[in-house]
């Protein structure tokens, strides 16, 4: 090898070994910007970016933005030096100053895995990064542009974004392991230039090289936000479980906000009779000074105030306003009602626990705020917090008044107890102690706790009632209410009837505990009952008879002919009618035409033709003559169809009439 080909090889080994070494000591985008500029500079490249990718949600790219940026000092000839310090810029929003990053070793990290809320540059179109459809084809080979000016790769509008720059090389950077888009390398040149083949190597190290070190950067970013994230919450659930009460609460939430002139606001939330929120009270505030004071105790309907809507329908999720100026959440009058208190951003959380309504806390800013996606999850992961410690204070003051009320209730539930005219028998199942009031005595022992229980018996039987049948036993053992009827023979001698209701009782622990039996007497009622019903029967049965008779009126003309006119549908309940009435024409049988008169008939099924078949069956038997009279055609097609032949019709009932004369003419 021929000595300058030597020293070149020497130079590019050290060229390499100084990008591995830049990268390793890297700890933000503007140092492996940097790194990556020193190993390029000999190139004298005019300006070098390095750009941010968002991926989809198949870890495609689909924007970009600037994380760091290079430019070759205008005056230097050459441009650059390998030793020389490098003034690296990371772009901002247009109203942030441009930060000159990475000029010593306790400059914050750059933006690399940060929120997308971060005051980073925004994110452009995927189509804004030059000449996209070339890398993303084929992401494994640089995409280099000799001139600008005439490769047809290179449209007008890009040569003028890019202009003043005449070659360009764009490094699309994926790492492997995993395979993921981690950025892109961006190099222009102000004069036509073809990277020579230790170029073009260079181009691809620092394309296997930057892709996982931006990886790295962005995993170990991302752990230290979770780790500090964690802390945050660590620190300020502590102040909130250590709170005294709602006012110590409402502090450590506004001392955590870390911002100027933040204030805040507790509310009680009152629900109506739909369990949804109707009636707010101011019960704490923090800063804001005698004017907010003033506002303790202010109530006020939730329909007034214009955010309910959005709070009420994310319980325990921060509503979060950046700037209540321009949300397009409010309308004209709810961000004209919240302009007036002052505040130009705030965090609403509504507090919901177990299905209810807690309250209301509210975190105040007089100036608009940018919430980063850090303090979007902080405030979320505090919500159910701060909602279940209220409520466990809650439930605590909640339990010490049941406590004072329970003991009130037990001795007002005794004295109601003995009073009862039911009986109540309780069972205690652990020890199995037993008690009675006084009904319950008298029923189930005559009266004298220090007689024996009265037997039970099934209800119509003689048979006992084994204790695992029980309605008490069978409550505690299936945890159910149970329900029936009990028999017993009383001193007097008289069976009576009982009718009991047992009841599970859990305790604290969720266990079944006790079962409560209520029984009383209803052998009197029975009684009552039954007779009732037999009354009722009986005079069911008259109606019916009475109606059945209406329904197949019989009709005696003469001695020897019985009109029996029907109305309405003939039916199985209407055709045993019918043939009823045939066979009780009379006693003594001397009818001898029976005129069945169907002009009250609108139609006529199958099963009704047969009930007409059997009845007319039945009269000739009987030597009786049936005679059909008033058919109409629906009738009179179902019985052509379906009904007996030598049936005997006439047209009318007069008719009828005039053709039963005319037979029994003498």
């Amino acid at each position: 090898m021929q000595p300058g080909a030597e020293a070149a090889v020497d130079a590019f080994a050290r060229r390499l070994a100084d990008l591995h070494l830049d990268l390793a000591h890297a700890r933000d985008a503007a140092q492996i910007l940097a790194a990556a500029v020193r190993a390029v500079l000999p190139s004298r490249p005019a300006v070098v970016e390095l750009h941010d990718l968002r991926l989809d949600e198949h870890g495609d790219p689909r924007a970009t933005r600037p994380l760091a940026r290079w430019a070759a000092p205008r005056d230097a000839d050459p441009p650059g030096r390998i030793d020389a310090p490098l003034a690296i810029d990371t772009p901002r929003d247009d109203d942030a100053p441009a930060a000159d990053i990475g000029r010593d070793d306790d400059a914050p990290a750059a933006d690399i895995g940060r929120d997308d809320e971060a005051p980073a540059a925004a994110w452009r179109p995927l189509a804004a990064a030059p000449l996209a459809d070339e890398w993303l084809a084929d992401p494994d080979a640089p995409v280099v542009v000799v001139d600008l000016g005439d490769d047809p790769r290179c449209d007008p509008a890009l040569r003028e974004r890019l202009a003043p720059a005449r070659a360009l090389a764009v490094l699309s950077l994926r790492s492997f392991h995993p395979t993921a888009w981690q950025g892109l390398l961006v190099l222009r040149w102000d004069r036509p230039r073809a990277p020579d083949p230790d170029e073009r190597q260079l181009l691809r190290v620092l394309m296997a090289t930057l892709a996982p070190a931006l990886g790295q950067r962005r995993a170990l970013t991302a752990h230290a936000d979770a780790l500090a994230e964690l802390d945050a919450l660590r620190r300020l659930s502590a102040r909130i479980g250590e709170a005294a009460d709602v006012h110590e609460l409402l502090a450590a939430l506004v001392a955590d906000a870390r911002v100027p002139d933040a204030r805040g606001k507790a509310l009680a939330i009152e629900t109506g009779p739909s369990g949804q929120p109707e009636t707010l009270e101011i019960i704490a505030v923090h800063g804001g000074g005698p004017a907010a004071e003033a506002t303790l105790g202010a109530r006020f309907a939730v329909a007034d105030s214009p955010a309910s809507p959005l709070w009420m329908a994310t319980p325990n999720t921060p509503l979060i306003l950046d700037d209540l100026r321009s949300d397009p959440r409010l309308d004209p009058v709810g961000r004209a009602i919240h302009l007036r208190s002052g505040l130009l951003a705030a965090v609403v959380l509504a507090l919901r626990w177990q299905g209810r309504w807690l309250g209301l806390i509210q975190v105040g800013w007089t100036v608009p705020r940018r919430f980063t996606a850090a303090e979007r999850r902080l405030y979320g992961r505090i919500g159910p917090m701060i909602a279940a410690v209220l409520d466990n204070r809650q439930l605590i003051e909640r339990g010490a008044r049941a406590l004072a009320e329970h003991r009130r209730q037990t001795r007002t539930l005794a004295a109601m107890l003995e009073r009862l005219p039911l009986g109540v028998l309780i069972i205690d199942r652990a020890s199995g102690r037993q008690q009675l009031n006084r009904a319950g005595l008298a029923l189930l022992r005559g009266g004298d706790p220090e007689d024996p229980p009265l037997q039970l018996l099934h209800p119509d039987s003689e048979r006992p009632v084994a204790p695992h049948e029980r309605l008490w036993a069978r409550a505690l053992a299936e945890g159910v209410v149970v329900t029936g009827d009990r028999d017993l023979i009383a001193p007097d001698g008289v069976r009576r009837r009982l009718t009991v209701t047992a009841v599970p009782v859990r305790g604290a622990d969720g266990g079944i505990a006790t079962a409560v039996t209520v029984f009383h007497d209803i052998t009197a009622r029975r009684a009552r009952e039954d007779s009732r019903a037999r009354l009722q029967a009986e005079l069911i049965a008259t109606q019916r008879a009475a109606l059945a008779e209406r329904a197949t009126p019989r009709i005696p003309i003469s001695r020897d002919v019985v009109v029996v006119p029907i109305i309405g549908a003939i039916d199985r309940e209407r055709g045993h009618q019918l043939i009823d009435a045939v066979l009780h024409l009379d006693d003594r049988g001397a009818a001898r035409v029976v005129l069945i008169d169907l002009t009250g008939v609108p139609d006529l099924d199958d099963a009704g033709a047969r009930v007409l078949a059997g009845a007319a069956a039945l009269l000739r038997l009987r030597g009786v003559l049936p005679v059909l009279t008033g058919l109409r055609p629906a009738v009179a097609w179902t019985l052509a169809q379906h009904g007996p032949r030598g049936l005997t019709t006439c047209a009318t009932l007069r008719a009828g009439l005039a053709y039963a004369a005319r037979l029994l003419r003498p």
